[in-house]
């Protein structure tokens, strides 16, 4: 009688064990949801936006251009491109608002900045074009003028 007691309490272990660890694998029990009769229906739930997959070329180029942005080639430190987009041969540069200090700090610095940033774009061959935005705005440098539509392939005047 004893053998078959310690037999019984001990299947009983395990089934319980093996539903636990099932309950663990599957989520838990079912959960069930109460509505009142008369509330209002639930809000309906935005459909998840699809995963934006980004171009391995365009992370290569932000990385470089990140890089390249130091206090030596006429950035403010903490600048750095908060998006780049490259479209029909443009590249669209939107850079922190930390990068408004080119302006004011002289036509050097200005101009060391932006073939820096010419620099490391002629190294895509997708590219040939440059627009640079700042806080949503074309950007426009005090002795430079403004960075928009810009040509990128290198002039006599531009050193690569």
């Amino acid at each position: 009688m004893k053998k078959v007691l310690g037999a019984l309490i001990v299947v009983a272990l395990i089934c319980a064990a093996g539903y636990v660890v099932a309950l663990r694998w599957i989520g838990g029990p079912p959960r069930t949801t109460l509505v009142a009769p008369h509330a209002d229906p639930p809000a309906p739930t935005k459909p998840a936006e699809p995963e934006q997959k980004v171009d391995p070329a365009v992370a290569s180029l932000t990385k470089e251009l990140n890089a390249a942005m130091t206090p030596e080639t006429g950035f403010p430190r903490g600048s750095q491109v908060v998006s780049l987009r490259i479209e029909h041969g443009k590249a669209i540069l939107e850079l922190s608002s930390e990068a408004k200090g080119i302006n004011g700090a002289g036509d050097t610095t200005e101009s060391m900045a932006l073939q820096t940033l010419l620099r490391v774009l002629r190294g895509c061959s997708a590219v040939n074009e440059l627009s640079v935005v700042l806080d949503g705005k074309p950007f426009v440098g005090d002795h430079s003028g403004d960075w928009t539509d810009l040509p990128v392939a290198a002039t006599p005047e531009s050193p690569q």
